[in-house]
């Protein structure tokens, strides 16, 4: 999900080099999100989760709650990559450690 109608379009924009009229692209993105948050609603809390990339891109603390949601245990980012900064597309080659004892939830 996207909050920032105007940024997710502006992203879309550079990386897909769509030329569609800004707000068309807007209205897809709404819709788009609004499916998916329609979808996550049916699934339920159980099985999906909605995230806004707005919130989630400078708060690991989101990231380290859905690591919890997915059965993680002892686990936690201690940074977010950045593939994509400033409507870039380079790898960010950060480390990021998930703890010492970090275990996958067993199927």
């Amino acid at each position: 999900k996207r909050s920032n109608l105007e940024s997710a379009a502006l992203s879309y924009q550079k990386a897909f080099q769509w030329n569609s009229p800004l707000e068309e692209l807007e209205g897809y993105i709404e819709r788009e999100t609004q499916f998916l948050e329609s979808v996550a609603d049916e699934l339920g809390t159980d099985i999906a989760q909605v995230v806004d990339v707005d919130d989630w891109k400078s708060n690991v603390g989101i990231l380290n709650m859905l690591l919890i949601w997915l059965g993680f245990k002892g686990c936690g980012f201690d940074t977010i990559l950045h593939d994509n900064r400033d409507q870039g597309y380079e790898s960010d080659y950060s480390e990021v450690h998930l703890g010492d004892n970090c275990q996958a939830p067993s199927f």
